[in-house]
């Protein structure tokens, strides 16, 4: 406690124990692999699984034990995932559909919407501060996202609580819920824009200006930091980080504006004054459903 104070310290506890995690977990996995390099006068895997295995007690500078536990899990998922990867390469195993050309999007495609589900029906799966962050980055407030929820059960949609966030909306008048609707209109969903083309342009602006940044430094700086003298001696190697920050940032506005056909669907649904409203509602799939209003 006295090492990691903030007593005399000019930065964070929580950023002095990240870094004796990383930096401890570092030094001593080279240090033993070194160490037994030069005692059993070999290398061998046997070295970097003995190694790792005790540099892994780092993780004991983080006091929280339930970030231990995530951290735990989440490393334990990227080993699964490089033991797939080695033994794929290796033609030891892989999964069925593994070989299809773009099979890693699609896969990405049901992983997002099993998340995007949960986000909007099971929201209490889902940790408290990987919620608010979708909350943060989505266009849509969460009283919203609870009327989506009761609409989708089949429940009682709660008009009070949805009145009182949209009395300080510029365009709530044009909002009339007199009753329980069968499925959340676009004036509910963007109260703020009555089109939904200049409310798709809106969100893609802010998105792109939220994110960027977060992107920006999770591939700019881990690259700096590890490969320092590639970026010294090829200066270009800079424009690359930029490009696959843009890509990376470009496939993100577009995915989320993507997903906002829904209000297009529905508003031509509406004006043909057919029932594909509810069929599409019944029929299409709800993680697929629920996804369209993030």
């Amino acid at each position: 406690q006295q090492l990691v104070s903030e007593k005399d310290l000019i930065v964070r506890e929580e950023a002095c124990r990240v870094g004796l995690l990383f930096g401890g977990f570092t030094g001593s996995y080279h240090a033993l692999r070194c160490f037994l390099r030069r005692f059993r006068k070999k290398e061998t895997p046997f070295n970097a699984i003995l190694s790792g295995s005790v540099a892994g007690l780092a993780i004991l500078a983080l006091d929280d034990s339930s970030r231990r536990r995530t951290l735990s899990l989440y490393l334990l998922a990227r080993l699964a995932q490089c033991a797939y990867n080695s033994a794929k390469s290796k033609n030891r195993f892989h999964f069925w559909g593994s070989h299809w050309r773009h099979g890693d999007a699609l896969l990405f495609s049901v992983a997002s919407a099993q998340i995007m589900y949960a986000f909007v029906m099971r929201p209490e799966s889902l940790p408290k501060s990987y919620r608010d962050f979708i909350q943060k980055t989505g266009p849509v407030a969460e009283p919203v996202y609870k009327a989506v929820r009761d609409s989708c059960r089949g429940g009682h949609v709660d008009l009070i609580g949805l009145s009182a966030y949209f009395a300080n909306k510029k365009n709530s008048n044009l909002i009339n819920l007199t009753r329980s609707p069968s499925i959340i209109p676009c004036s509910v969903i963007h109260p703020d824009r009555a089109s939904c083309l200049a409310h798709n342009v809106t969100v893609t602006s802010s998105t792109f200006k939220k994110t960027f940044p977060l992107y920006f430094s999770l591939t700019f700086v881990p690259f700096v930091v590890l490969r320092l003298q590639k970026v010294t001696c090829h200066q270009l190697y800079f424009l690359y980080i930029v490009e696959d920050c843009c890509k990376t940032e470009t496939w993100h506005v577009i995915a989320l504006t993507c997903v906002w056909y829904a209000c297009f669907l529905e508003n031509l649904m509406l004006q043909r004054k057919t029932n594909l409203t509810s069929t599409f509602k019944l029929y299409c799939p709800p993680y697929l459903y629920d996804f369209n209003f993030l």
